[in-house]
């Protein structure tokens, strides 16, 4: 049996990171909940296969661990969530890809960057 596939959900709100966990791991995949503090040890310390950045985090704290994410021997993808109402595009972030929050879309977009 192939080993789950490890995602990094990043955070500054605990029940979202929640309930955003809750609806990742419906992908099959090892779902890990942190602050943007811990994000870099777990980047050092796991194999992260995809790194989902929530909207409650600051540019700098999103810009950083992209950063280290593809600084990895095998970079991480790295998805940024944008609140529903906001237009993908209008954000400059530096991601891979950008999906909106609603549950089907986050969940269709995680598949896609996973690795097969």
């Amino acid at each position: 049996l192939d080993a789950m596939p490890t995602i990094l959900a990043v955070g500054r709100n605990h029940q979202l990171l929640i309930t955003r966990s809750a609806i990742l791991q419906t992908v099959h995949a090892d779902v890990v909940e942190v602050d943007a503090a811990a994000a870099a040890r777990v980047l050092q310390e796991k194999q992260v296969d995809l790194v989902v950045l929530c909207h409650t985090l600051t540019k700098e704290e999103m810009a950083e661990i992209a950063t280290l994410a593809r600084r990895k021997v095998r970079a991480i993808p790295v998805l940024q969530l944008v609140p529903a109402r906001l237009d993908a595009q209008q954000l400059d972030v530096d991601a891979d890809a950008v999906v909106s929050v609603r549950p089907q879309a986050l969940v269709a977009k995680v598949t896609q960057l996973l690795p097969r």
